[in-house]
């Protein structure tokens, strides 16, 4: 009776050890002169303006912000609130004929810490109103033709649009109070 006390008891010790650093490998914590930022952390951003395909092209950079700032167990600020998030628009296309909408996909987003290090942010923003390929198609044929030339929505992002990415890799940075 007393062996299986014993093995339960190595069993729980030796899952318990390896299941609890899981758990914990995803936050940020402190060591005696840095504060570790893990990848995956995430970061909730805001656009700063609104995103029209009329005044905006591919390559274009756009900007966001952090909502919240990103802390550390011990509640240093790591990414402060209002920090600059850029993003690079990859895909963004007019609303076309035949009820086509546009779209629009913002992605390679990257922002600084508290000690000015460019980090990633993983995660894209994308934005396609629905077609009304189908309805341009049908009352063309039973109404007139000319509703082939029915433009299709257009793909807009408003200005304050909030979006979670995560970061894209672990960071250390310098304790703010070494600083000082």
């Amino acid at each position: 009776m007393k062996l299986k006390k014993y093995f339960s008891m190595i069993l729980l010790s030796i899952v318990l050890f390896n299941v609890l650093p899981v758990f914990s490998q995803n936050q940020a914590y402190s060591t005696k002169n840095n504060l570790f930022l893990p990848a995956e952390t995430p970061v909730v951003v805001k656009s700063e303006h609104a995103i029209l395909p009329k005044y905006f092209r591919s390559g274009y950079d756009v900007r966001f912000s952090v909502v919240t700032d990103i802390k550390d167990l011990e509640g240093n600020v790591l990414i402060g609130k209002g920090t600059p998030v850029s993003g690079k628009i990859s895909k963004i296309k007019d609303a076309g004929c035949i009820g086509k909408s546009g779209y629009i996909l913002v992605d390679n987003f990257q922002t600084e810490t508290v000690d000015n290090v460019v980090i990633p942010l993983m995660g894209s923003l994308y934005v396609k109103p629905n077609n009304r390929m189908a309805l341009s198609i049908v009352l063309s044929c039973i109404i007139f033709p000319l509703f082939l030339f029915m433009k299709g929505d257009e793909a807009y992002i408003p200005a304050g649009t909030s979006k979670v990415l995560y970061t894209g890799s672990d960071v250390y940075i310098k304790s703010v109070s070494q600083d000082l």
